[in-house]
C-alpha cells in the first residue's frame, strides 16, 4: 500500500473520529436519517453535517474493508477500496471547507469500528447503504445548496455523488466476477481536488473538475 497515502488517510481519520457518528447512525448505515432530514426542510448546513458523518465512516469502512480484504487475497478488491478510502478522504476535507464557511459548527459523535464480514458482503453491504443512501439524497442537497446560492456546498455535493457512482459501477463488476480480483496489477487513480475515482492510469484532465493528470493520486 502507498505509505504516502496510509499516512494521509490514518491522519485524516484520527482527526474526523471526534465528530463521526457511529456505524448505526451514519448516512452509509442509516438512509433513513437522511430521509427525514430532507422530509423536515434541512438546511444546506444541516445537509453538509450529514454528508459529513457519512464521510467520515465511509473512510474507515473502507480502510478496514480494504485489510480484510487483503487478508482473503483480493488483491484487487483491496487496492480498490483503498482508492475509494482516499476518495472519501477528500469529500471529508471539502465538506468541513463547506461548512466552516458558513460558519457552522462541526458536529460531534463518537465513531464506532465498522462491522467487516466477508469480501463479498462488505463490498454489497457498499452498494445497499452507501451508494444508495448517496444516490437518494445527494443530488437533492445539491439542490437545496444552489437554491441557498451557496456553491461550495454544491462543489461538495456533486463531486461526492459523481465519486460515488464510479465507486459502485468498480464495486460491481468485481462482484461480478470475484475470483478475478485477486490477482496483483489493479491500478486505481483518485483526484486530488474532487476525489473523482478512475480505473487505471489518470487521465489527462479530471471529466468533473478539470483538475490535470498531475493532481490524481496513483493507489496500487
Amino acid at each position: 500500500m502507498n505509505k504516502r497515502l496510509t499516512i494521509g488517510l490514518s491522519v485524516c481519520c484520527m482527526g474526523l473520529a471526534g465528530f463521526a457518528l457511529s456505524a448505526g447512525e451514519a448516512l452509509v448505515s442509516a438512509p433513513a436519517a437522511v430521509t427525514k432530514a430532507s422530509a423536515a426542510a434541512a438546511t444546506t448546513l444541516d445537509n453538509l453535517r450529514t454528508a459529513l458523518q457519512g464521510e467520515t465512516n465511509a473512510v474507515m469502512r473502507y480502510q478496514a474493508f480494504a485489510v480484510k480484504a487483503e487478508t482473503e487475497g483480493y488483491k484487487g478488491v483491496a487496492v480498490l477500496l483503498r482508492a475509494a478510502a482516499a476518495s472519501e478522504a477528500i469529500h471529508v476535507r471539502k465538506h468541513v471547507q463547506a461548512i466552516t464557511k458558513l460558519g457552522g459548527v462541526l458536529p460531534v459523535a463518537v465513531a464506532l469500528a465498522p462491522e467487516v464480514k466477508s469480501t463479498r458482503e462488505n463490498l454489497e453491504s457498499i452498494l445497499s447503504g452507501e451508494i444508495a443512501a448517496k444516490a437518494a439524497t445527494y443530488a437533492d442537497f445539491a439542490k437545496q445548496a444552489a437554491l441557498d446560492k451557496n456553491q461550495a456546498a454544491v462543489y461538495s455535493f456533486k463531486g461526492a455523488l459523481a465519486a460515488s457512482q464510479e465507486h459502485a459501477k468498480f464495486i460491481r463488476q468485481a462482484l461480478a466476477g470475484l475470483d478475478a480480483w485477486k490477482a496483483e496489477g489493479r491500478v486505481f487513480a483518485v483526484c486530488t481536488v474532487c476525489g473523482f475515482t478512475v480505473m487505471g492510469k489518470p487521465p489527462a484532465s479530471c471529466p468533473i473538475c478539470q483538475a490535470p493528470a498531475e493532481k490524481f493520486e496513483v493507489i496500487k
